[in-house]
């Protein structure tokens, strides 16, 4: 059974690598989730238009003269409506970019992809119905999209030269246009011998109109009184072609109107007669009991994910789209989540509407829960719609054990797709802390939030998260101790530390980017001094008055005329004594050391506080800054401290330092101090002070003050 077990599970892997890892297949699922704003306010306009009140119902058709009726219209159209043709845009960008990693080479495809669609979905032709563009257009959409931009690079590929025009007054822009017009016409007359073809041979009017009679003849073929297996097919089919971010409603619309809506006119005719109706695949029967919120039973899975999700992105996508899956409108949590084109939800969002469809065919056709008589408006919330639509206590509970029944098959799906969106993001959380080091590493200057992809999406995530912690004060400070040869405690490092939700302790670099790249690394380190400043008297008390906490200060802060006014009221509020606090800064801010940046720090000592230069080396512009008189203390490069057993070098280096701290009356600290035989070479040389797991790990402000009491 283990071998049995295994087997499925590689042979779901490598199914899930071949197809849905496919660079098609990410660039649909990336381009629905770019379109999604458009879903979303498409979800709550057409859920202002279906709200089951006549009272108002009447009053956005006749308030002045319907204009709020007609700006539901235009809403409706403008993004429902054309939702194809998004859909077009978004999947050959998307597609662009996994194929060529170059975003300022989309237009061409994109054009080319909007072209095919016209070709393809039959816009060109006499007669054509526009409701077509709307969520019905969505395979031909997808087709497009996908075929057009693949053959426009193979184009690229197989000629090999871009034709380009270079004259006097002909800019790149319209050069790299010009070059965009072979790949096009090439696109265009191959969608063209496609289009032909479906055509006189088909004798349809395109793609889209043959999808959608594929699907009908399905139905057409069956045997219509086997109602349960037609009831069936047509929920499978539908809720399938949904997955793949196809309509599915609206594809099989043609099936609707052969199958169900007669059906619902018949049960109508029966009542006007005094007949009992004996019609149970009605449309009320599959908006109210079976595809419960929408596609897929989504309120179910919107439930589901209120109840088990321990997601913060999730649980908050299903508050938001709550309101809409209330009213049958599903878009939102299927696209959003995403369901679309996600192997893991696939198999819940398919079982679902099966088993509530298979319970409630069994409910009605045994007779504990009357036939659907009448008519009653799709977007009726759930509870209403099954009282108001049967009128008996049967259909409510029958509604109540089809929610429940669905929830429990979405249950353990949810907890998967928990754990695969945990991976995910700290996958993504690697991506950036590695993008930060090499961006250090290399000096090359790097925006997180601005990445393409995910990783992007999480980097602003994270900076918005940051921006409430730091308003919650849900950052904290914890402080290294640094000691003397004598391992007495002589003060110590506040280093900055955010306890995330999700992924614990985050990368303090990282912290520091992010809020620099959303404005707010200001307010982060007036937080940090502020947190500071509130513990110096306890300091003072604890540990004595030479007792000294070094502070880091970024270069942006410390221009900015802000934090001058800042650092003077500090001292003020909290009546901080000289010297008692030390502005440190990196090697690097050095570099822009100039006469404005002296008279700075010179302003720092006056205020009271210390001056500190970290990660010291050797360098041209680390020594020059030295002349300026401005620093106190010296932390040595950990590079330099760490090879001291190994180079007989790093000790001539850190003897130098020591020897110039002597004539330009400056401190020496080593970081990155972690065994007592450093420390003892260290001591050797002249270096007497120390910070690191020699002595110990940066701890909360509690805990560094019993340290340092027990030296």
């Amino acid at each position: 059974m283990n071998k049995i077990r295994q087997g499925i599970r590689r042979g779901m892997g490598r199914f899930r690598v071949h197809f849905f890892e496919r660079a098609s297949v990410r660039s649909v699922r990336n381009g629905l989730i770019m379109i999604l704003p458009i879903m979303l306010i498409g979800s709550f306009v057409t859920l202002l238009q279906s709200i089951p009140l006549e009272s108002y119902k009447m009053f956005i058709q006749q308030f002045a003269g319907g204009i709020l009726n007609t700006l539901l219209l235009w809403g409706s159209n403008a993004t429902f409506g054309i939702m194809s043709i998004y859909m077009v845009v978004a999947v050959s960008y998307c597609y662009v970019q996994e194929l060529v990693k170059d975003s300022g080479r989309w237009m061409g495809p994109v054009v080319s992809s909007l072209a095919a669609y016209a070709i393809l979905s039959g816009i060109l032709t006499e007669g054509f119905d526009m409701g077509q563009l709307g969520g019905a257009g969505m395979f031909t959409a997808i087709v497009s999209a996908l075929l057009a931009t693949k053959l426009y690079y193979k184009f690229e590929c197989l000629v090999g030269v871009k034709i380009r025009l270079y004259a006097d007054g002909i800019d790149a822009g319209f050069s790299n246009a010009w070059s965009a017009i072979p790949p096009f016409l090439f696109v265009a007359a191959v969608m063209l011998l496609i289009n032909i073809f479906i055509i006189y041979v088909c004798k349809m009017s395109g793609l889209q109109e043959l999808f959608q009679m594929v699907c009908k003849f399905i139905f057409q073929n069956m045997n219509s009184e086997n109602n349960f297996l037609s009831g069936l097919l047509y929920v499978a089919i539908s809720t399938i072609l949904w997955f793949f971010g196809i309509h599915g409603s609206n594809v099989l619309f043609p099936v609707t109107a052969d199958l169900i809506t007669p059906a619902t006119m018949a049960n109508a005719a029966a009542v006007q007669a005094g007949e009992i109706p004996t019609q149970i695949l009605t449309n009320n029967f599959f908006d109210f009991f079976v595809n419960l919120g929408g596609s897929g039973a989504s309120l179910c899975l919107t439930l589901a994910v209120l109840l088990f999700s321990k997601r913060k992105g999730n649980r908050r996508l299903a508050t938001v789209a709550l309101p809409t899956v209330l009213f049958n409108i599903s878009e939102l949590v299927v696209f959003g989540l995403p369901v679309v084109f996600n192997p893991i939800m696939f198999i819940p969002f398919v079982m679902a509407p099966i088993v509530t469809y298979t319970i409630s065919y069994v409910a009605f056709a045994s007779g504990i829960v009357p036939v659907i008589a009448t008519y009653t408006v799709w977007a009726m919330p759930a509870i209403f719609s099954s009282y108001f639509s049967v009128g008996t206590i049967s259909g409510i509970l029958l509604q109540i054990i089809n929610i429940s029944a669905g929830i429990m098959i979405y249950y353990p799906f949810i907890k998967i797709l928990d754990r695969q969106g945990q991976k995910r993001a700290t996958e993504d959380m690697n991506y950036l802390i590695q993008t930060l080091k090499e961006s250090e590493a290399y000096y090359k200057p790097v925006t997180l939030i601005y990445l393409p992809g995910t990783a992007g999406m999480l980097a602003k995530t994270l900076a918005n998260d940051l921006k409430r912690a730091i308003q919650k004060e849900q950052v904290k400070m914890f402080y290294q101790p640094q000691y003397d040869n004598k391992d007495c405690c002589i003060g110590a490092e506040a280093l900055l530390r955010w306890h995330h939700p999700a992924f614990g302790m985050m990368y303090p670099p990282l912290v520091i980017k992010l809020a620099d790249e959303i404005g707010i690394l200001l307010d982060l380190e007036k937080y940090v001094f502020n947190s500071v400043g509130k513990t110096m008297s306890e300091v003072k008390k604890n540990l004595g008055e030479e007792c000294r906490i070094c502070v880091n200060v970024s270069a942006n802060t410390l221009t900015n005329p802000e934090f001058k006014s800042y650092l003077k009221e500090m001292v003020e509020t909290y009546q901080i004594e000289k010297n008692s606090i030390c502005i440190e800064v990196n090697e690097q801010t050095t570099l822009m050391m100039d006469d404005e940046t002296v008279e700075l720090f010179a302003y720092f000592k006056e205020l009271g506080f210390s001056n500190a230069i970290d990660d010291f080396s050797m360098g041209h512009t680390s020594l020059k800054c030295l002349q300026t008189g401005q620093f106190d203390v010296v932390k040595l490069d950990g590079g330099l401290v760490k090879g001291i057993s190994a180079s007989q070098r790093n000790q001539n280096i850190i003897e130098s330092i020591l020897h110039l701290s002597k004539s330009l009356e400056f401190d020496v600290l080593a970081e990155y101090v972690e065994t007592r035989e450093q420390q003892k070479e260290l001591e050797e040389i002249g270096c007497i002070k120390y910070q690191g797991y020699l002595y110990s790990p940066a701890v909360p402000f509690e805990q560094f003050l019993e340290v340092a009491k027990k030296s």
